[in-house]
């Protein structure tokens, strides 16, 4: 399985087992090296930056040698590399 894969696959099990995305909470990207896209459906990506948001059910996906930190609406921290 490609290291991309498995950081969308992680992210996504974390948010999913993050209770504060039960609110209405947004997680904010903090940190951006590299390329990352968001999707609302896993078919339409579009480009992130450092300072945008992630709502519940986004999914991320990074490009090589990426790094990420996003902040979650608990305020604790997501990095993936």
């Amino acid at each position: 399985m490609n290291k991309t894969l498995v950081q969308i696959l992680s992210l996504f099990l974390l948010l999913l087992s993050t209770p504060a995305w039960a609110s209405d909470g947004k997680a904010f990207v903090t940190y951006l090296e590299g390329t990352a896209f968001k999707s609302k459906d896993a078919r339409e990506w579009s480009p992130i930056s450092k300072g945008d948001d992630l709502a519940a059910g986004d999914s991320i996906k990074t490009g090589a040698g990426t790094r990420t930190e996003l902040t979650l609406p608990d305020g604790g921290k997501s990095h993936a590399c």
